[in-house]
């Protein structure tokens, strides 16, 4: 189990004041894609020493001694038809009396240091009455995590992060799901984005959106908005959306898979 060696450092958090206007100016810009120097997922021994690092600068000690023991429990089987690769991400509930998206927020936050964040205040990431992991999300997660060896504070994933999705809108994303397919969760996209910043890229290069993670931006507990992450000038862009918006075609729906 993970615990605190010190008290962790505030996120660094920028707010966005500039709106998006009703309609978009058609431009000749290249279509999305994958950063030029984003070459698939490492290895899971590095991702897990890359995980850690980022989590001792935050005073976080995480236990990724069964790295190991996971790699060779999934080496003979089947690659999902529609992964990319294998992400090593920090397993759920990970600190008692914090919440996943606050983890996530810091850890994003030591990674890439300077946010445009588009969430109305730093605090709702401690609110996790305001973030909901979506059920089909959270119980496929829960049927990884039993199927892998160890209790430490990390589990393998296949995913796909977001090009298969490109240019479709979240909504269209979910319906077309494949049987052992779900959203992202925004921890398990920060420990990707904390082990492959290079995903991000530059501002117009294909961003994720993470439909495994709901906000309830109305409050009104209709958790009716998804997060995405992009590049915007130098910044970490960070903000919520309806996943029915067809005109934010400027990312794709990051997923995960359950092995067959």
């Amino acid at each position: 189990m993970c615990y605190y060696t010190d008290r962790p450092p505030n996120g660094v958090f920028f707010h966005a004041t500039q709106r998006i206007g009703e309609h978009m100016i058609p431009s000749k810009k290249r279509e999305p894609a994958y950063p030029a120097n984003f070459t698939g997922l490492s290895s899971l021994p590095e991702q897990g020493d890359r995980l850690r690092t980022a989590c001792h600068a935050l005073g976080l000690d995480i236990d990724i001694s069964h790295i190991d023991a996971i790699d060779e429990s999934i080496r003979d089987l089947r690659m999902p038809e529609r992964a990319e690769g294998i992400a090593l991400v920090l397993r759920p509930n990970l600190i008692e009396g914090r919440s996943d998206t606050y983890i996530a927020s810091q850890l994003l936050a030591q990674v890439f240091q300077r946010i445009d964040n588009r969430f109305e205040q730093d605090q709702d990431y401690e609110r996790s009455s305001l973030f909901r992991r979506d059920e089909r999300t959270r119980a496929f997660i829960d049927r990884i995590i039993d199927m892998q060896p160890g209790d430490g504070d990390v589990y393998a994933l296949p995913v796909q992060l977001g090009r298969r999705n490109a240019k479709v809108s979240d909504a269209e994303a979910i319906e077309a799901f494949a049987p052992n397919e779900f959203g992202l969760s925004l921890l398990a996209g920060a420990s990707i984005l904390t082990t492959h910043p290079e995903r991000i890229g530059k501002p117009l290069d294909l961003g994720l959106s993470f439909p495994g993670e709901q906000y309830d931006y109305e409050k009104d507990g209709k958790f009716s908005r998804t997060i995405v992450a992009k590049r915007n000038q130098e910044l970490l862009l960070l903000m919520h959306f309806r996943p029915e918006m067809e005109w934010m075609n400027d990312h794709g729906a990051a997923t995960g898979f359950v092995w067959e």
